[in-house]
């Protein structure tokens, strides 16, 4: 009886979870889906912001303030602008519970095999996955829609890289392998960051088949190079003392590139002082990816002066990966 009672707490306590596998609509609704996904792009592509909002659910319009439309939707716009873009598959799934966590798998030619997962606030709702772009760089599109007093409406939206010059999550973990088996730590980070970016294209939706063998590899890759990767903290053969804080990627015009990140007691608006400065760093930006086939490196600088508070203010410099000062 004692064992009876524990099992019944254990199954009240648990989420109630409904697995499904994608891809099955029903033609009826398919229509209504589609056509609802495409008016909410186009409308953000057109800059015909408050249309847009009108096919958004009520708890996802709440995240959105009204008269900073322009600022929050323009982001999705420019990707889906830049990026053409198709709805690659649709998975409509009717509740057995009320707000299980679905659960949906999908196998797509694309894309390794994934999983969308996420709490069903209304008894019947869709998935639409999209790929944004062709060739090299390439994002997933995923858009959730809820049917609430019989009208679908959008309920979320995430946009984010999944293949970043060719190569998706697991290859760029593989090329972080390899670079510290050539003892070249700044490459290997540059892979394990590109391989954190990638592994959640929708965020806290989104999970590969192999995700927490992806993760607990890349924790391992990350310690190793957190041993042997010290960039200096200061550096005092320059007369203004800049500081390297961080090497990291930075996205512009939906490419990727390597970047810097660094501290100068520099005034900001001092251009000239501010642009001597690069110049002395450029031997050293290029000693730490000297392996690195771009050409081009951007370079965000913060003026900081207190150690204790995060500066709010910086430039952000595109240069040339100039490594044929190495040879000097």
């Amino acid at each position: 009886m004692l064992q009876i009672f524990i099992l019944m707490n254990i199954a009240i306590g648990c989420q109630r979870i409904e697995r499904y596998k994608g891809h099955e609509i029903p033609d009826e609704i398919h229509w209504d889906i589609w056509k609802l996904d495409t008016d909410f792009c186009t409308s953000i592509m057109k800059k015909q912001n408050l249309t847009a909002y009108g096919l958004m659910s009520d708890s996802m319009a709440a995240y959105y303030d009204k008269n900073k439309l322009d600022s929050a939707f323009y982001p999705i716009g420019r990707s889906l602008i830049d990026y053409p873009f198709f709805t690659q598959s649709i998975y409509y799934q009717k509740a057995t519970f009320d707000k299980p966590l679905v659960k949906v798998r999908f196998d797509d030619e694309e894309i390794k095999p994934f999983e969308i997962s996420f709490i069903s606030n209304t008894k019947e709702a869709a998935v639409t996955t999209a790929i944004l772009g062709e060739g090299e760089n390439q994002s997933c599109m995923i858009m959730l829609f809820a049917l609430n007093s019989n009208k679908w409406e959008i309920e979320n939206l995430r946009i984010g890289f999944f293949l970043v010059e060719g190569k998706d999550a697991e290859d760029w973990l593989k090329e972080a392998d390899k670079w510290i088996e050539q003892k070249d730590y700044a490459m290997a980070s540059y892979c394990t960051r590109m391989c954190q970016w990638l592994i959640k294209p929708a965020n806290n939706f989104w999970r590969y088949d192999n995700e927490s063998e992806m993760m607990d590899k890349m924790d391992k890759l990350n310690r190793k190079i957190s041993r042997y990767l010290k960039p200096p903290h200061q550096l005092k053969e320059i007369d203004t003392k800049p500081e390297i804080r961080d090497m990291t990627a930075i996205i512009s015009k939906n490419k990727v590139y390597p970047g810097f990140v660094y501290n100068t007691k520099l005034l900001l608006d001092d251009s000239l002082a501010i642009e001597r400065e690069c110049s002395k760093l450029d031997v050293v930006f290029a000693s730490y990816f000297k392996n690195m086939e771009h050409d081009t490196i951007f370079v965000k600088i913060m003026h900081h002066e207190d150690p204790w508070t995060e500066p709010t203010k910086y430039l952000m410099k595109k240069r040339k990966l100039d490594k044929s000062l190495l040879s000097n």
